[in-house]
């Protein structure tokens, strides 16, 4: 027997779950509904953000972050040389500058 098999990342796992039928369509919304409405708490209670970092090693990235003061940590490695960081507002700002002074090709604050 053929079992369908999808893979997703964030908020596609959701979509990968629907779409190989382990969640229904309405069961699927009501997790999104539910993580946006947790993601929103969150940013009230702590504001923050992400950005993305292209071209530099996971290790470097990590470094930096660690250095940076205040709390901004890698939050998703994505592939190779792509990895988001998330934390304070401020600090994922002196983050992307310090990356971006490292080498990195973006270190761009993306829309959360």
């Amino acid at each position: 027997m053929y079992k369908r098999q999808a893979a997703g990342h964030s908020l596609g796992e959701f979509s990968a779950l629907v779409a190989t039928g382990a969640l229904s369509f309405e069961e699927g919304l009501k997790l999104v509904s539910k993580r946006a409405l947790a993601m929103q708490r969150a940013c009230e209670i702590n504001p923050s953000t992400m950005a993305a970092v292209l071209a530099l090693p996971d290790e470097t990235v990590e470094r930096i972050c660690a250095e940076t003061e205040g709390v901004v940590v890698p939050a998703n490695y994505n592939c190779p040389g792509q990895l988001v960081i998330s934390g304070s507002n401020e600090s994922v700002e002196r983050a992307c500058e310090a990356l971006k002074a490292a080498g990195a090709k973006r270190a761009m604050k993306l829309a959360v």
